[in-house]
């Protein structure tokens, strides 16, 4: 069991305070095996058909990396399985849920867990951590793996040796990778709230925050703030119409990015046109229209984007809220 708690470990959490346990690589590498071999072969099959609608307890994987919503990228080293613990709800338009995280490591319930021995569910048995219940945000779930019915329960106290109780403040630590998400929706809230909209570009390891305020300059005015940050308002069709934009430009891109925030959704346009490629964060491909001058997306919604083209090394990442 030591072992265990030491794969647990791993290096994306603190474990200063923790006795340290002398474990070889290759017992480490034995127990990564077991928790990510079947959910591996399962996540190949789930792609040959639609995935379904997020549903209360329903088991999915999580992402091994994310951007949050104030651009960082998170990663960790050791997998996460999770059961779905409710229905989905909105906060400014993005969806969250509550979760169980599960494990492969059933040796570490107490008497009154949820263990699930049925292998065919998931490949394997595994411990449903009720005792480990996290807010998510449903964008860093990654492939649905099957169903398994978890019942409410309530128990006052239960008996738990001390590698179990170890096990526990280690999983719950660990767990931080994911209600990192939700902490950083409310960051993004908090920052945003004086804002029309907002997007964060991420590029060659760089975040930068671009913001529209809502109070929009007279027509045919505009502001320049770093970097690149231009607000628009114009006059169409002799129509007095403020038009809120911002204007992206970077000396490493060989195009412009301008986004404006419409009714339904949001406008991002590239020009000069180039090979230009825009995928959701679900990895589908956007729609795109162009012409001699530039290339447009429309009605995208709020979500994470990644801007693809070969004359760049690296794709660009868009943020859009």
């Amino acid at each position: 069991m030591n072992t265990i708690i030491q794969f647990l470990k791993g290096d994306d959490i603190s474990t200063k305070d923790i006795e340290q346990i002398d474990v070889s690589a290759e017992e480490v590498e034995k127990i990564n095996q077991l928790f990510t071999k079947n959910v591996a072969a399962r996540k190949v099959r789930s792609h040959l058909r639609m995935l379904p609608e997020v549903q209360k307890n329903q088991i999915w994987s999580i992402k091994s990396e994310y951007v949050d919503l104030l651009g960082n990228t998170q990663k960790t080293v050791n997998p996460f399985l999770v059961s779905i613990a409710t229905d989905i709800d909105t906060i400014e338009d993005e969806e969250f849920i509550r979760i169980f995280v599960i494990t492969p490591f059933v040796e570490m319930a107490t008497e009154h867990d949820i263990v699930c021995k049925d292998a065919s569910v998931i490949g394997f048995p595994f411990l449903v951590e009720t005792w480990n219940e996290q807010p998510i945000l449903t964008e860093i779930l990654d492939s649905c793996l099957g169903y398994y019915e978890v019942f409410d329960s309530f128990i006052e106290q239960e008996k738990s040796s001390a590698i179990q109780k170890e096990f526990r403040e280690v999983e719950i630590l660990r767990a931080k990778y994911l209600n990192h998400s939700i902490r950083a929706m409310l960051n993004s809230i908090e920052i945003n709230q004086e804002q029309e909209f907002s997007t964060i570009i991420s590029i060659f390891g760089k975040n930068q925050y671009l913001s529209c305020p809502k109070e929009i300059q007279p027509a045919n005015t505009f502001i320049v703030q770093e970097p690149a940050l231009e607000y628009l308002a114009a006059a169409e069709s002799g129509i007095s119409k403020k038009d809120k934009c911002i204007q992206y430009q970077n000396e490493e891109l060989p195009f412009d990015i301008q986004i404006r925030k419409e009714v339904d959704g949001f406008i991002v346009s590239i020009s000069p046109v180039s090979d230009i490629e825009i995928f959701d964060n679900n990895n589908k491909k956007c729609n795109g229209l162009s012409n001699n001058k530039k290339i447009v997306f429309s009605s995208l919604k709020n979500g994470l984007y990644t801007l693809y083209s070969k004359q760049i090394k690296e794709p660009v990442k868009i943020r859009l809220k």
